[in-house]
């Protein structure tokens, strides 16, 4: 676990960093939180897709099923990060922990701009 990202009532998600431990050991983003907040960060690419298109349509469809049922729901996305960008991220992160003015805006700015472009999960 590299950072977690956690939950407030604007976003309405929360998120963690991990590096997986076997393997490439790449960086991956993991988000979760209600549908209305995690289809819109959905990256262009991915819903454009024709894997894409269709897991979308296919979250939405459950998803449609699952509240006539009167059920919550979560979705979960995931995003795979180069070192390059995690390692650009996390620079913008720590200055962003570290200013004792514009801390909280900081904060947040940087969270959102790691929570976007994902992929459902």
């Amino acid at each position: 676990l590299l950072h977690t990202l956690p939950f407030d009532s604007d976003r309405k998600r929360m998120s963690v960093i991990v590096q997986e431990c076997t393997g490439k050991k790449r960086v991956m983003l993991l988000t979760k939180g209600a549908d209305a907040t995690v289809l819109p960060i959905l990256a262009n690419e991915y819903v454009a897709s024709e894997i894409g298109e269709e897991e979308v349509y296919k979250a939405q469809e459950h998803l449609s099923d699952y509240a006539k049922e009167g059920l919550r729901t979560l979705c979960l996305a995931k995003k795979y990060w180069s070192e390059e960008d995690y390692q650009t991220w996390r620079a913008l992160h720590e200055e962003a922990e570290l200013d004792p003015h514009h801390r909280e805006n900081l904060i947040r700015d940087s969270i959102l701009k790691a929570e976007k472009d994902v992929e459902l999960l």
